[in-house]
């Protein structure tokens, strides 16, 4: 009877055991979450009545289709790795 008794006791502290183990595990892993290297904050500024119609992404550019208050279109061109403007393309039909 007193094996059984040490073996359930040794068996309930390996439990144990693991679940600190586990728990410990993943309140590190979350602690390395944090902030993504690489992250940035950036203001790209729109004409005034301009809304964004289209977006696009890739790996090096992030570029924005623009709708202006008075219909025109034109395409916002930024860096996807530190938010810096590349560019600004005013689109135009032709004829007009």
């Amino acid at each position: 009877m007193r094996a059984i008794k040490a073996v359930v006791i040794g068996m309930g502290l390996l439990i144990l055991a693991g679940f600190v183990i586990v728990g410990v595990t993943l309140v590190m892993r979350m602690q390395e979450v944090g902030t993504p290297e690489g992250a940035f904050q950036s203001l790209a500024t729109l004409p005034a009545g301009a809304r964004i119609v289209e977006t696009q992404i890739t790996d090096e550019r992030i570029v924005l289709r623009l709708e202006t208050a008075a219909g025109g279109q034109s395409l916002l061109i930024l860096n996807a790795k530190d938010g810096r403007e590349i560019g600004r393309i005013a689109l135009a039909v032709e004829g007009r």
